[in-house]
């Protein structure tokens, strides 16, 4: 009578998932967000072409499109082209008399690409300085020139504690990743870098903004070389999660599901997945397609052994 229980329990917790999981399948984007950085680029480069001149906006997306070519040099490997494109790109800042405001801005997104370019090297300290700079300048255009940039900064954040993984124990790439989504959600002493620690104003975030970065800051945790269940003690157990925004319950829910995989329990992880999809945070589109194909490759695996 146990064992019959049992089964109809597991059965109806199948279920149940699988009815979470088609409803988060029908309401979340038909396109996944292969690059929230890129979405908030094109927006602050709107919002500047209202307050600097149309010669400068010309000057500053002929540069950008200098970038996004070395960008894709270095995707495809071509890493000496790709340093070719982006020294380009800064010499035509630097050398076209940009204003003040125009210069720094384009000094935020000269960075990024060139912190992109040394994590492609192997180059990881230098990439994360990079990063650092670029936070330093995101932190310079708020204070000076009124900037909305705190979705921007977010990401850098992000890409440093992503470049880390290569070499920090996972113990402190989860501590410090758990800080980042505390941060999103609104607690600004949660800031996880020394730079730029104290300046940002998380409150600032639109929701979307904030569904982005949550998207983008947990799936660090998927990475091969991340050990997620080592930061256990890190991610806020249930009886702690009271007056958490639905972003950072779900993506917590995420947590547990992840480290319930990585250990093998797969009623713990089910049970955590059905938690995540139920909370319907449709634009968790990344941490979503993570446990999609888990349960996937679970139910291949599963029909293999049968």
């Amino acid at each position: 009578m146990i064992l019959s229980d049992m089964g109809m329990a597991r059965t109806a917790m199948l279920g149940r998932l699988a009815t979470a999981r088609r409803a988060f399948e029908r309401q979340r984007p038909s396109e996944l967000r292969l690059d929230a950085g890129k979405m908030f680029s094109q927006a602050y480069r709107l919002k500047l072409s209202t307050v600097l001149p149309a010669a400068e906006i010309a000057i500053m997306l002929a540069a950008e499109d200098m970038r996004e070519l070395g960008l894709a040099r270095a995707r495809l490997g071509d890493l000496g082209d790709a340093a070719v494109q982006l020294r380009r790109a800064a010499a035509l800042c630097d050398d076209s008399g940009l204003s003040d405001h125009g210069r720094i801005a384009g000094l935020a997104f000269q960075r990024a690409a060139e912190a992109f370019l040394a994590y492609r090297l192997g180059r990881h300290d230098e990439a994360v300085r990079s990063l650092e700079d670029a936070i330093i300048v995101c932190d310079h255009l708020a204070d000076v020139f009124g900037d909305a940039i705190e979705f921007r900064r977010i990401h850098f954040a992000r890409n440093i504690l992503r470049v880390q993984c290569h070499g920090a124990p996972s113990e402190r790439i989860v501590a410090d990743t758990v800080d980042l989504l505390y941060y999103i959600g609104g607690d600004a002493s949660r800031w996880p870098l020394a730079v730029g620690q104290g300046l940002g104003k998380p409150e600032r975030l639109s929701a979307a903004q904030r569904g982005c970065a949550v998207d983008e800051t947990i799936i660090n945790l998927a990475l091969a070389k991340v050990d997620i269940g080592a930061g256990r003690g890190f991610v806020p157990r249930i009886v702690h999660r009271q007056g958490f925004d639905g972003h950072l319950l779900a993506s917590f829910e995420w947590c547990d599901a992840m480290m319930a995989l990585g250990a093998r329990d797969q009623r713990s992880f089910a049970r955590h997945a059905i938690n995540f999809f139920e909370h319907r945070n449709y634009d968790l589109v990344h941490a979503g397609q993570i446990l999609d194909d888990a349960i996937a490759a679970q139910a291949a695996s599963s029909g293999s052994s049968s």
